[in-house]
């Protein structure tokens, strides 16, 4: 299974001001660096969370179609499956059907990634024998605005910007290490997106 983004996100997750006024700088000297931070800080949480947080498209590749189950989406919330493509037998991209699958899309801050299943009586076609043969291209994230990003997930984007800021290098004071707080990884953990049993 790999994942390539197509569209990623128009913006990021929490804007300038409300990270200046987090670190409580009030002039515009900084403003690149504290930028750049927002955006590693929303890395950051997006890779611990396993969640996509502002609307972006999406394409998994898998080298066949799963045996007798679905295909589970990474990165939730998942918001549509956009396409579903893959190589027959033959080697010959084609598109299914929409009327060929179910979608379930489950909602909410803590949503489980979504899934992908044939409709009833519905099977898997068969595919060429290469590398990335099916190809499912979706779109995830809780919306276009930083609106729709839940609270839980923004605080804690603020609270990394505001460290990285505070300690521009790695640094270690006693046992604490600045490089990832501790805090920041408390905030994220009931945010934190598992893979579903098989």
């Amino acid at each position: 299974m790999r994942l390539s983004l197509v569209t990623p996100p128009a913006l990021e997750p929490l804007d300038l001001g409300d990270a200046k006024e987090h670190c409580r700088v009030d002039t515009s000297e900084e403003d690149r660096l504290i930028y750049a931070y927002i955006g590693a800080a929303r890395r950051y949480v997006e890779e611990f969370t396993n969640r996509q947080l502002i609307t972006a498209t999406w394409e998994l590749w898998l080298d066949h179609f799963p045996c007798g189950c679905g295909i589970e989406i990474p990165l939730p919330p998942l918001q549509s499956v956009v396409s579903v493509k893959y190589l027959d037998t033959a080697g010959v991209e084609q598109t299914l059907a929409t009327s060929e699958y179910i979608v379930d899309t489950p909602a909410g801050e803590v949503a489980v990634p979504g899934r992908l299943t044939p409709a009833y009586s519905v099977v898997w076609p068969s595919t060429h024998p290469v590398i990335n043969s099916v190809k499912v291209q979706f779109i995830a994230g809780y919306g276009l605005s930083p609106l729709q990003v839940p609270q839980g997930l923004k605080s804690a984007i603020r609270e990394y910007v505001a460290t990285l800021y505070q300690f521009r290098e790695d640094d270690i004071t006693g046992t604490i290490s600045t490089s990832a707080p501790i805090k920041v990884d408390r905030m994220l953990w009931p945010f934190r997106s598992w893979r579903r049993a098989a």
